[in-house]
């Protein structure tokens, strides 16, 4: 208690910013980053984002719908995560802030999406990326902490 109080006197008197957290906010965020691929075309939808497709069908126009990639990261506040898409662009997502409405997390697709989206814990977040193949990719981010 004594270092964390010594260390913010000394960061602020330093002219540093304070940390993302307080002592009782969670020190790590599970981000969990689901890319899809989203087809006007018919076709099946991937039985492992059944519940995912019921948020996204209100969101995105789409007949058959199947997960590209998936990837899970327990990360620190300001700590970044890099994900590479089918199309070869980055997603970059990184914790910045937890309060009591929800995460912060900056979230950047390179030559797309840039900025800072507030998420709840346990929900998610849905970007619709850029055409690819026949349709469109999706890029959903939820987090818990």
């Amino acid at each position: 208690m004594f270092r964390l109080r010594y260390a913010l006197v000394l960061g602020l008197a330093l002219g540093l910013p304070a940390p993302a957290w307080s002592e009782d906010a969670p020190k790590q965020v599970h981000v969990r980053l689901v890319v899809t691929h989203a087809s006007p075309k018919p076709g099946p939808i991937d039985p492992d984002v059944r519940d995912l497709h019921e948020r996204l069908s209100r969101e995105f126009r789409y007949e058959s719908l199947r997960v590209l990639q998936q990837k899970d990261f327990k990360l620190g506040m300001q700590e970044v995560a890099s994900v590479k898409l089918p199309t070869g662009k980055m997603v970059k997502v990184r914790p910045m802030h937890v309060g009591d409405d929800g995460v912060l997390l900056s979230v950047s697709i390179e030559g797309s999406v840039s900025g800072d989206y507030r998420v709840r814990n346990h929900h998610q977040v849905h970007f619709g990326v850029e055409r690819y193949e026949d349709g469109k990719l999706i890029l959903s981010l939820e987090a818990n902490y």
